[in-house]
């Protein structure tokens, strides 16, 4: 989990007293209807220390304007405690709560909440095939039905501390770490379970490297994760399994997206001050080609946490902190622009947001 990522590096620095896409921008690839490109909705973690509940700023990516709080503004309520990565689906941004059991489901257009789908500790969330996945930290997955946001199915367990699910051919792959059994090396997870979207039952299991969070698929049934390692020694690597069940590595990387089968791979690194540097690298999932760091020299994240990638123009986000400081962790972040790849991937702009931005969604 990028949670307990985040964790660790707070504790270091207390120790130290301190979704689909297009890459052609003419010729979009989109998933879903409703994509306009022009909106992007910054989902803010919060801090649960300082008591802040997670927020939903919205992003004008025509005037470079941020309208803070959308969520609030529509529902006259706080989005919770400790929300997730946001995922969209259909005409839906969902966002799973850990610290507020539940999953929000929000309409992308207006931000009013459309559903709560009430869920102990998610972890993550994709929509596939009429239905909605929920990743519980308690160990299972949960379905509900995409139009009635009823319950479809009983839980399935698939293994302590799910992190990260996705979706493609039919199926829904859920990655589990087995976050919180660090002390006994995660022995309990390094594995991608596959379940049967329709039937709602695990078909397929994969052994894989040590701590595996987030995950996604390609339309030619290839599924890419990242495996975390142990924060110390074993590093981050992102991995892939192949349709015939082939596990192998692709290379070195912290966090993932995946967009009309490329693959853009956040590196974080960190010195022996322990300050993070941030690299991004590509790697076209059919063709097998990679690229070096695309990442605008000038311009880097100072204290990177996600990337994302906006669907109808390519355009690449990253959430960062302001600082690498002891107090990064309670001080609003920002996000940084960059142009596609085709671009140049240079700097366009930089939104101030909310507090640990975690994720983007797009509309």
């Amino acid at each position: 989990m990028l949670k307990h990522l985040k964790l660790a590096a707070l504790a270091l620095l207390i120790a130290m007293g301190v979704s689909g896409c297009s890459d052609d921008p003419d010729q979009p690839n989109l998933p879903e209807t409703g994509y306009t490109g022009q909106v992007a909705y910054v989902v803010n973690q919060g801090n649960q220390g300082n008591k802040l509940p997670g927020s939903i700023d919205r992003l004008n990516l025509n005037d470079r304007t941020v309208t803070s709080g959308i969520f609030y503004q529509a529902n006259s309520q706080y989005l919770g405690d400790t929300p997730q990565a946001p995922v969209r689906y259909k005409n839906y941004v969902l966002v799973p709560m850990f610290g507020s059991d539940c999953v929000w489901v929000i309409d992308a257009t207006t931000m009013l909440k459309v559903a709560q789908l009430n869920v102990k500790a998610p972890e993550a969330v994709v929509g596939a095939d009429g239905y909605i996945f929920v990743a519980s930290n308690n160990g299972y997955v949960e379905r509900f039905d995409a139009t009635t946001f009823a319950l479809a199915g009983n839980q399935l367990e698939v293994g302590p501390n799910p992190a990260g699910l996705a979706a493609g051919n039919g199926k829904v792959y859920v990655t589990i770490s087995d976050g919180y059994n660090y002390q006994n090396n995660y022995v309990n997870g390094k594995k991608v379970v596959a379940i049967d979207s329709k039937e709602f039952k695990a078909t397929a299991t994969y052994d894989v490297g040590l701590n595996p969070g987030q995950i996604f698929t390609n339309s030619k049934g290839y599924v890419y994760f990242v495996a975390r390692g142990n924060y110390a020694d074993v590093q981050s690597t992102v991995q892939q399994i192949a349709p015939d069940g082939t596990v192998s590595d692709v290379m070195a990387g912290s966090n993932i997206t995946l967009c009309n089968d490329t693959l853009y791979v956040l590196s974080i690194t960190y010195d022996a001050n322990w300050q993070p540097k941030a690299a991004g690298y590509w790697y076209d999932t059919v063709s097998g080609a990679k690229g070096g760091d695309f990442l605008d020299a000038a311009n880097l994240p100072v204290n990177p946490i996600a990337i994302d990638v906006n669907p109808v123009n390519s355009h690449i986000f990253i959430c960062s902190r302001q600082s690498t400081s002891g107090d990064a962790y309670s001080n609003p972040g920002v996000v940084y622009e960059y142009n596609s790849l085709k671009e140049g991937a240079k700097w366009a702009y930089t939104y101030n947001v909310g507090v640990e931005p975690y994720g983007v969604a797009f509309n």
